[in-house]
């Protein structure tokens, strides 16, 4: 079948986050659970496979999130980072088609798994 977009989703959210700080040897290990709560900001950019007149509108849905990960600090202000969540979330769109009085409601399943890492400093 053919497209009518593409659609672009940006997740604002805020996080509790659960650590647990351990000594091992001359290293810090920060083992840490989080859960997060939010919106997703989404829009869809139509391309050409939709008729003259025709748009589709999205709504901005609950995103909720939960996931681990772990801080291992090489010394007291480097830390390496690795995390890794689940997000749950259904973003509702409306397809609004030109001279036609009914709209064509429809639903995306958003859920992703993220998996990350990256380098902490502390100042």
């Amino acid at each position: 079948g053919e497209g009518i977009g593409s659609m672009h989703a940006m997740p604002l959210m805020g996080d509790i986050v659960l650590k647990y700080p351990m000594k091992v040897e001359k290293y810090t290990f920060v083992p840490y659970i989080v859960n997060g709560f939010g919106i997703y900001i989404s829009d869809i950019d139509e391309d050409n496979n939709i008729p003259n007149g025709a748009s589709i509108t999205t709504n901005t849905p609950f995103l909720y999130k939960l996931g681990a990960g772990f801080d291992f600090y090489m010394i007291d202000v480097v830390a390496l980072n690795f995390e890794a969540s689940y997000r749950w979330t259904r973003i509702k769109y409306t397809g609004n088609y030109a001279g036609i009085s009914a709209n064509a409601p429809g639903e995306v399943n958003a859920d992703a798994l993220y998996i990350g890492g990256g380098l902490k400093l502390k100042y």
